[in-house]
């Protein structure tokens, strides 16, 4: 499944290079076109977001009411469905984000892949950063913290394990993202800062329809 993803960006990268002439700029411009790829899906898990949020004083009455975590696990299921939420819906997105990265890890892991001399400033696009205190790495996990603060759906003061997984899985990304080449680097701190700007654009239009 994966070789036939890492064919099309290899490609793709060596044909958006030989037209802007710069490796790096190939890796943004590859981004871009991903996210536009994924525009329907994000979509999707805003609209998915915004049903959720707005459940959320219902989903905190059925907890009050119902203390048994089963009877809430079952109740909160009649809600979706009353609704027609699919709880999941939101997470599509970054499912489908694991196989391209895996792909792209693979791309940027050989450096047969890569231009001769490709670097961004004193980073070997094939190669992790090799100073102690890695800038990409760093990056990756604070524009993570940022996302999921923008994607949040109530608020995490009165959810310990929401506002646990809002400080551990920025940390987490960051130790994953430690030895991993730059060029993936270089399209996973893009793709986040995209993710930021476009999910401000999307709320922004959505909360105009709102009022509209």
């Amino acid at each position: 499944m994966i070789e036939p993803i890492i064919e099309v960006f290899t490609m793709a990268l060596n044909k958006i290079n030989g037209s802007v002439g710069n490796f790096t700029l190939s890796i943004v411009l590859l981004t871009i076109v991903v996210k536009l790829l994924l525009l329907p899906l994000t979509l999707k898990q805003d609209k998915s977001m915004r049903a959720m949020k707005d459940l959320q004083p219902e989903m905190e009455e059925i907890k009050k009411k119902f203390p048994n975590k089963q009877d809430q696990q079952m109740k909160m299921a009649e809600l979706y469905k009353e609704k027609k939420i699919n709880p999941v819906a939101g997470c599509l997105p970054l499912l489908i984000q694991m196989p391209i990265l895996i792909a792209l890890y693979r791309v940027f892991q050989n450096p047969n892949n890569i231009p001769s001399g490709a670097h961004f400033l004193m980073w070997e696009l094939s190669k992790p950063d090799p100073a102690f205190i890695k800038v990409l790495p760093l990056l990756n996990g604070v524009l993570t913290f940022l996302q999921q603060k923008l994607m949040s759906t109530g608020n995490t003061d009165d959810n310990p394990m929401a506002k646990q997984m809002l400080i551990m899985m920025p940390i987490m990304l960051t130790f994953i993202s430690w030895k991993m080449p730059v060029g993936l680097l270089i399209y996973w701190v893009s793709s986040s800062a995209i993710s930021i700007i476009q999910q401000q654009l999307i709320m922004r239009l959505g909360d105009k329809k709102n009022v509209r």
